[in-house]
């Protein structure tokens, strides 16, 4: 963003909202994945500043995975179902956790960091100093040490 952008934490938004100035980029990173999800470990970072602080999302955040039960063709898997009685297959497709925000604030376009941020970052939200601290959250939602 230049010269600035705002930035919304919110709990209440499941993807990433991004200004329309960033959608190209999104654009190209959804490209990027691979509908398996075979590549994730070969997609960028991101980093995002945040009041001056970097803020780093790796793929594992940004990337969504979904998981679906799909029917099999029954020709095609007739020997299948006699031999395990089932005629679906789970496929797992990802894709880029973003969508598109035309919102704009006294510093500049809006991003809204969702439950991808959130996620990944143990947040505190203090109210009385109007401040968000926020920490790289553990496989346990706990902070991790940095």
């Amino acid at each position: 963003c230049d010269p600035s952008c705002g930035a919304i934490v919110d709990s209440g938004t499941s993807l990433i909202a991004v200004p329309p100035n960033a959608l190209t980029f999104v654009q190209a990173l959804q490209k990027q994945i691979k509908p398996d999800c075979s590549n994730l470990d070969q997609l960028p970072v991101l980093r995002f500043k945040l009041d001056g602080v970097v803020v780093e999302l790796p793929p594992a955040a940004y990337v969504s995975r979904i998981r679906t039960t799909v029917p099999l063709n029954f020709t095609a898997s007739m020997w299948r179902f006699l031999a395990k009685g089932t005629l679906t297959q789970t496929r797992e497709t990802c894709f880029a956790a973003f969508m598109s925000l035309d919102k704009k604030s006294q510093h500049g376009p809006v991003w809204i960091l969702g439950m991808p941020f959130l996620r990944y970052y143990y947040t505190i939200f203090d109210r009385k100093e109007t401040k968000i601290h926020i920490a790289r959250a553990s496989p346990t939602c706990e902070t991790e040490q940095w």
